[in-house]
């Protein structure tokens, strides 16, 4: 027997079938392939709540004092049209044209005010699973995001009035933007 003579066995023979797998069918859908993520953060969604209502059923909820305090009278003396406190800012004015903003459109109220800066902290969630993504894989997002979710630092300062819930997501906002695929190609 030659080498030309060898045929293949038996199982190369058969054609591959034209339709995926089961497993193949299932992970394609893309809300299943984004269970993890999902599933993160409506436990984020949970740990957030569970703090809100405890927040709005203690007496602190009404207290105002140092940095809170400070950012509160500063957002809703813009709120009223003072842009300026016609000195030099001591502290970054950009949660306090936030919190301006916020007040003119909806008014003093802070308990929502809490609830949409949680929100938006829930966004964190979501850029660390995507940076974990591209940066390591897909078991690395899914941990990450769980983490982040739960995280106490990060739901404790989203649900007080000052600045600080604002790093944590730009942070992760502007790491995001210079690790993602479609912007790392751009020429700039």
């Amino acid at each position: 027997m030659t080498g030309m003579d060898r045929t293949l066995p038996p199982e190369t023979h058969r054609p591959k079938t034209l339709t995926p797998q089961r497993d193949d069918v299932f992970w394609s859908i893309p809300w299943r392939r984004q269970g993890w993520l999902i599933a993160a953060m409506l436990l984020g969604t949970c740990v957030r709540g569970v703090l809100l209502w405890q927040y709005s059923a203690s007496s602190l909820s009404e207290l105002y004092r140092a940095d809170h305090a400070f950012y509160r009278q500063w957002g809703l003396a813009i709120s009223q049209g003072v842009w300026s406190p016609g000195h030099v800012f001591e502290q970054g004015p950009l949660y306090a044209y936030i919190l301006g903003g916020f007040y003119a459109l909806l008014g003093k109220q802070d308990l929502f005010l809490l609830a949409c800066q949680m929100l938006a902290g829930l966004s964190t969630v979501w850029l660390v699973d995507q940076i974990g993504r591209v940066v390591f894989d897909e078991w690395t997002a899914r941990i990450a995001a769980f983490v982040t979710a739960i995280c106490a630092p990060l739901v404790f300062f989203e649900g007080l009035v000052m600045k600080t819930w604002l790093t944590p997501l730009l942070s992760t906002l502007i790491v995001w933007l210079l690790i993602t695929p479609s912007i790392r190609n751009c020429n700039w």
